[in-house]
């Protein structure tokens, strides 16, 4: 299936979020891309009650020069990765999984606080 919301699309997402009932309806929250994401959607979400969410959206087609397309339910094993993890490793160390939407190939967690540094861009960087 293909979703049929765009969050990239900040008015897309916000008439989602409200009728999904995940944000009250007259709630305004702070929406940022984050990049660097090949193979999701990713929006950082802040909440005028203080919480911080990152929602991705699995992409059916890889942003990348070549044709490489994947199944978009693959966000299903990452959240339940986000799901499981938290009873394997130290306390603290997996970001809460807040819900999932697998019709909508989704899911949001709990942000990591900032400041904080993409753990991607060290490794390419040789920092670990």
């Amino acid at each position: 299936m293909n979703p049929t919301v765009d969050i990239e699309d900040s008015q897309q997402l916000l008439s989602y979020l409200r009728v999904s009932k995940r944000i009250g309806p007259n709630e305004r929250p702070r929406l940022r891309p984050l990049g660097g994401g090949v193979s999701n959607k990713t929006i950082w979400l802040g909440r005028e009650n203080g919480e911080q969410w990152v929602l991705k959206q699995a992409l059916p087609k890889l942003r990348v020069k070549a044709d490489w397309y994947s199944d978009p339910s693959r966000i299903r094993i990452e959240a339940n990765a986000l799901r499981y993890l938290p009873a394997l490793t130290p306390r603290n160390n997996v970001p809460a999984l807040l819900f999932e939407d697998p019709e909508q190939s989704l899911l949001a967690m709990e942000a990591v606080p900032e400041p904080n540094k993409n753990w991607k861009e060290e490794l390419l960087q040789g920092r670990d």
